[in-house]
């Protein structure tokens, strides 16, 4: 049986995604927010590997397919169920559950032959409040 240990930067790592879940960050982001809790690069990156193993945070990939960010894993939000807004300015990650994208994504489905799947989907916009800062 594999021991758990709670050392100062990994509950660091999940008190920083835990706090900020309505984000995604970049591995960076994440060293840079917990570096005064001792972790270093190497120890962030094996962190969220871990973590990632044990479904407290998920991975989404960017749009330019280079990189990856990582959110806390709210178990209230079952992402493979439904859809994701984010907004390019904040970073703020929505969790949509509308009745009315599933019929696009059924109409996608049976016109083009295609399946979205909602896992990994993310639409990329501005939220309400950072349109209106404009």
């Amino acid at each position: 049986m594999k021991r758990e240990y709670k050392t100062g930067p990994k509950k660091a790592v999940i008190d920083f995604f835990r706090e900020n879940s309505e984000r995604h960050f970049s591995v960076l982001d994440v060293v840079d927010a917990v570096s005064q809790s001792g972790a270093g690069k190497s120890t962030v990156y094996r962190l969220i590997n871990n973590l990632l193993e044990s479904g407290v945070i998920r991975r989404f990939e960017t749009p330019d397919s280079q990189k990856f960010v990582y959110q806390y894993a709210d178990k209230s939000h079952e992402c493979e169920t439904h859809y994701h807004l984010k907004c390019v300015k904040c970073g703020r990650l929505i969790h949509m559950e509308c009745v009315h994208f599933r019929e696009v994504c059924n109409h996608i489905e049976k016109e083009h032959s295609f399946i979205i799947g909602s896992k990994q989907s993310v639409i990329f916009g501005e939220c309400v409040a950072c349109s209106s800062e404009n």
